[in-house]
């Protein structure tokens, strides 16, 4: 045909109830096609840029959740996820101002004038101490001793340039040198916005997938493995 529709429905959740969550699609007469971990699509969209052969780390900061993803020569070492995001900031915000209504919370939040003109700061200062805790506690216990050369950062939040600005200079600071900071979609596509990073990545991963499925090799080695399985 002359036209393509694709929906992606992004799901976070543990992988055991993801049958739950497959279930629930069959009955609305939907196919599920692929499971995708979020953070394996977030390095797919470095790999073309010039970062690919340095020492990396991605903190994506969601909503309810943060990953910290590490790579190093276009490979992926570690991926944790902490049970906290910018839930936790509103929620900072809100013990604050209790009248402040979700909405202003927000705009707070993500909106670098009203940010500016909003004198209490100590609320997101407790917040990325939080994520760069999270950090360092983890680098720590799995005794993970690398120079990172870049760190790129994702999520709503950082369309707040302060939230960058701090998280930037907290975590040069602690490692005690000079590193690069950008926005994820900066490095990866010079028109590409932020919230179009996940859709970009699984349309990479989608060609590769469909290059795999052309390859005869793959296809009798995948049938060989789902026997053994």
């Amino acid at each position: 045909g002359g036209r393509v529709r694709l929906t992606v429905l992004n799901i976070f959740v543990p992988s055991s109830e993801f049958n739950i969550i497959r279930s629930i699609i069959s009955r609305l007469d939907k196919k599920v096609i692929s499971l995708i971990p979020e953070p394996l699509i977030l390095p797919k969209l470095i790999e073309e840029s010039d970062t690919f052969s340095e020492s990396t780390c991605i903190i994506d900061i969601g909503y309810g959740h943060t990953t910290i993803t590490i790579l190093y020569n276009n490979e992926i070492l570690w991926i944790e996820n902490f049970p906290y995001g910018t839930e936790v900031l509103m929620e900072l915000i809100a013990m604050e101002n209790p009248k402040y209504s979700l909405l202003q919370i927000e705009n707070i939040i993500c909106t670098p004038k009203e940010f500016s003109a909003w004198k209490n700061h100590e609320c997101l200062v407790e917040f990325l101490s939080y994520i760069q805790d999270a950090l360092f506690g983890y680098l720590q216990a799995e005794h993970i001793d690398i120079r990172f050369t870049h760190f790129f950062f994702h999520g709503n939040i950082f369309q707040n340039n302060v939230v960058f600005t701090e998280l930037s200079e907290r975590i040069e600071w602690t490692f005690g040198y000079s590193i690069e900071k950008r926005y994820l979609y900066e490095a990866v596509h010079p028109v590409l916005a932020h919230d179009q990073c996940m859709v970009y990545g699984l349309s990479l991963m989608a060609r590769e997938l469909l290059l795999v499925k052309k390859d005869p090799l793959v296809r009798i080695l995948r049938y060989v493995l789902y026997q053994y399985e």
